[in-house]
């Protein structure tokens, strides 16, 4: 049983079962339903993943079904953590620019699907941060990279962005799943 979910080994199971989307579009729609307060029970994940991925015909075998269980376990695990430890599902560094761009921009369009999917819509009351965090999501969603930069800033632009993403994305959650504020009801219970 897989205790971690790594883009790769993720990628390789995705393709094997004939999904539409990437490892990094996945996580990024379960971040964007998280983020607008749709947490799917646990039980129903696998079931949204097929429709999703457009893989409804194929029946998972039971390691793809908890690889799939583990990528909603460490994903809704890592958006609560206090320590800020979230991080989009990306290839690592090894990947060319080109792949890593094409993929966090997938992250950023799934997320972006994924507010859509949990009710939030274009109406919603959104802080000036968070609405310039999903703005600023929704133009690196359409990312792409200039052959013509050199490698080296590209990987300085490359980590800075990804950080960005994260931080933009922590901003999104946290205001969405705080608790409405008092409406300042002094209103004392008696036991």
């Amino acid at each position: 049983m897989p205790e971690k979910t790594d883009f790769f080994t993720l990628n390789e199971l995705l393709l094997n079962i004939g999904a539409v989307h990437s490892p990094a579009e996945l996580q990024g729609l379960l971040c964007g339903r998280l983020s607008g307060g749709d947490v799917p029970p646990r039980e129903a994940w696998i079931a949204d993943v097929q429709a999703f991925l457009d893989i409804e015909h194929v029946e998972l075998a039971p390691e793809q079904a908890e690889l799939l269980h583990v990528l909603y376990t460490d994903t809704r695990t890592l958006m609560d953590d206090v320590n800020f430890s979230f991080t989009p599902l990306l290839p690592t560094d090894e990947s060319s620019m080109e792949r890593r761009t094409q993929e966090l921009g997938a992250w950023c369009q799934g997320y972006l699907h994924g507010l859509g999917v949990s009710g939030l819509s274009g109406e919603a009351q959104l802080s000036s941060d968070a609405a310039d965090a999903v703005r600023d999501l929704a133009h690196i969603s359409q990312a792409g990279t200039n052959d013509d930069d050199e490698l080296e800033e590209n990987e300085v632009y490359w980590q800075e962005l990804v950080e960005y993403v994260k931080v933009a994305v922590l901003t999104v959650y946290t205001e969405l799943s705080q608790p409405p504020a008092d409406t300042g009801s002094t209103e004392q219970v008696l036991h």
